[in-house]
């Protein structure tokens, strides 16, 4: 069982709530994160909250996966790597419940702008 499934279904006010909570929960850094709404601050202040991870360099568990869905709004989600395959674990809705899904399904409907290590 993945470290991740505790959290699905359970309710959150948006993305990057969730990516927050688990991110203090599961990997002990307490981060307060930019609203994921304010794309132009989410992505100034970034380098205060988190790094980017370079291509090739391998992903591991609790990375921070920002997306876009089709529209100007960012979504966030946690890697889950403990999984038989890459998955995400992310809110379907605004609020809503945590949910698990792999990566080859959200990649289908959003675009990936980054994979994140929040800075401890």
């Amino acid at each position: 069982m993945s470290w991740a499934t505790k959290y699905v279904g359970k309710e959150f006010a948006s993305c990057i709530h969730l990516v927050q909570y688990v991110t203090a929960r599961e990997f002990g850094i307490e981060k307060d994160l930019p609203d994921i709404e304010n794309h132009a601050a989410l992505m100034e202040r970034r380098r205060e909250w988190a790094q980017r991870v370079p291509p090739g360099v391998p992903l591991r568990d609790g990375l921070v996966v920002l997306m876009r869905p089709d529209s100007p709004l960012l979504h966030a989600g946690l890697l889950c790597l403990d999984t038989p395959e890459p998955t995400l674990l992310h809110t379907a809705h605004k609020p809503g419940s945590a949910v698990l899904q792999p990566m080859r399904i959200v990649r289908r409907v959003m675009k990936i702008e980054g994979i994140y290590e929040v800075l401890a």
